[in-house]
């Protein structure tokens, strides 16, 4: 999620039930490192592939990858799930209006 999206707030969610290991691994910046391509972007043939429709293709997260976050999202589940408020809390939808001081909001 994009910063700008983001307000911080006083809450914590104790992830005592996450696997260490697995946060580990994924707390790397190597872990999210993008594969570098051998073609160039600026390449008239993959301009002309991608008008095609054949250059934009969905990319398959890989397995481990998948088991990664199932991990780490159910121990945040499991977190979340045991404090009263907090699931209807992150589900509520709202926004700033003129005049609204973020800096100045105690959540």
């Amino acid at each position: 999620v994009n910063a700008r999206y983001v307000i911080a707030t006083s809450t914590n969610v104790p992830i005592d039930s996450i696997d260490k290991s697995t946060v580990e691994k994924v707390g790397k910046p190597e872990y999210f490192a993008r594969d570098r391509k051998a073609d160039k972007k600026g390449s008239e043939e993959s301009f002309f592939a991608q008008q095609e429709g054949k250059g934009a293709q969905k990319k398959e997260v890989s397995s481990a990858r998948a088991e990664d976050q199932k991990k780490v999202d159910e121990g945040l589940v499991k977190a979340i799930k045991k404090e009263s408020l907090l699931h209807e809390y992150l589900k509520s939808q709202w926004s700033l209006r003129k005049g609204d001081k973020p800096h100045e909001m105690v959540f």
